[in-house]
């Protein structure tokens, strides 16, 4: 897709399970994200193809400040398609009590984001974000160490939904 931004000057790919940057297989893409029950692959991947997804593409980058970026972008068949997978997505994660809603200043009107409340065993703290541009549907990973830099976030997501939005 030709929408995912470059990586900053100086960031580097970091191994995901979603392989190389590019074009994802679906296949793959549940593998990565629901890995606890291969059975419910088959439930997602239904739900993706009736809500008309056609291809898949990720990005992700590390850099010196310990920042770690992951995007992936669903294109679909119709703008209704992404809308419903972005509120499907955003509404499941909602309900883990481990996160809470991102309040912050300069989200981009459309984005749903939620932070970790705690560490994670590596000491980053973790953000999911959701929103629908179009035919596309944006997920995106976003990890600190420590503690949430809000204007690096912002940023962050901001440089993407900007690229989704031309």
């Amino acid at each position: 897709m030709r929408c995912i931004v470059a990586a900053p000057a100086g960031a580097v790919a970091y191994p995901t399970s979603l392989g190389p940057n590019g074009v994802v297989p679906t296949h793959q893409f549940l593998a990565a994200f629901y890995p606890e029950d291969p059975r419910y692959h088959n439930q997602i991947a239904d739900k993706l193809q009736t809500e008309g997804l056609q291809a898949i593409a990720h990005r992700d980058w590390a850099v010196t400040q310990g920042d770690q970026v992951d995007i992936v972008l669903l294109g679909f068949a119709t703008a209704t398609g992404a809308r419903q997978r972005a509120q499907h997505v955003a509404d499941s994660t909602r309900h883990d009590p481990t996160l809470r809603t991102f309040t912050g200043a300069g989200l981009p009107d459309g984005v749903v984001a939620l932070v970790d409340r705690t560490v994670d065993r590596n000491g980053n703290i973790g953000v999911r974000a959701y929103a629908a541009f179009g035919q596309v549907e944006l997920e995106f990973n976003y990890l600190h160490p420590a503690t949430l830099d809000e204007a690096d976030l912002t940023a962050q997501i901001g440089r993407e939904v900007a690229l989704l939005q031309n």
